[in-house]
């Protein structure tokens, strides 16, 4: 009788998959190409994290630093966004939680980083955002990679002093994030002709591409919009950086 009860569970969790059974098991994790490939001569490594310990959270600034945590995961150093919602009350409508280097400004810039999203039940706006063009809270760029594309998610965008305007002149139809699969993310911009291109583990084509011109030099971040997500290593290139110590005046009061 044992044995025809597992049958029996067997084939039930095979006619249920798409509702319970299958969503249980992680996927399948691939090999993720390397750090620095086709990186432009004049350009150079000018920050990197591995979050292998809490002196990396220095070089941030946090929307709402309670909703983020050191972690590892699959024997991997990562920075933890435990919940996308925080104290953090953004002036238009625009990401809730994110992290921004503090102490530098690019204008032209390559962005690689390793991310995992956590949010199974996020549905088709399950997403890892990335900031750049950061001037003010109401001023800067930011990619929306997402599970499905519409006019909210899965797109670039700027937040120019009024809620957030998608700008993406080509995307795909959104990213299979999988459970317990960690992706690679590449984000290129140039300034003078406006280039924006995301790329998600395939390196040869965008699933993400814009133009635009507005904003210019800015701190780079990572975050959601409301998700939970894993950030591993990350590494940006450009071919200048500005200093800057001044605060971005992130609190939980703002």
């Amino acid at each position: 009788m044992k044995n025809r009860t597992v049958f029996i569970a067997g084939l039930f969790c095979v006619a249920f998959a798409s509702l319970n059974c299958s969503q249980e098991q992680p996927s399948i994790q691939y090999i993720l190409p390397p750090f620095g490939d086709n990186i432009p001569g004049n350009y150079q490594l000018v920050a990197e994290a591995d979050f292998s310990s809490e002196s990396c959270l220095n070089l941030f600034e946090f929307t709402d630093p309670s909703s983020w945590k050191p972690d590892d995961r699959h024997g991997r150093p990562c920075l933890n966004l435990i919940q996308g919602v925080g104290a953090y009350k953004p002036p238009v409508r625009s990401p809730f939680s994110f992290a921004l280097l503090k102490d530098l400004q690019v204008e032209d810039f390559i962005l690689e980083m390793d991310v995992e999203s956590t949010d199974l039940a996020g549905g088709n706006h399950r997403d890892a955002c990335f900031i750049f063009g950061f001037t003010a809270r109401d001023s800067f760029y930011y990619v929306h990679v997402a599970a499905a594309a519409d006019s909210h998610a899965h797109n670039i965008f700027i937040v120019d002093k009024k809620p957030r305007v998608n700008i993406g002149a080509s995307a795909t139809k959104g990213v299979g994030w999988g459970k317990e699969v960690v992706h690679r993310i590449r984000i290129e911009r140039t300034v003078a002709d406006g280039r924006i291109a995301v790329y998600f583990n395939d390196m040869e084509k965008p699933v993400l591409e814009g133009n635009d011109t507005r904003l210019a030099k800015g701190n780079i971040g990572f975050g959601s919009f409301d998700n939970s997500c894993c950030f591993y290593e990350m590494r940006l290139y450009a071919p200048d950086v500005t200093r800057c110590e001044q605060s971005l005046f992130f609190t939980a009061k703002n």
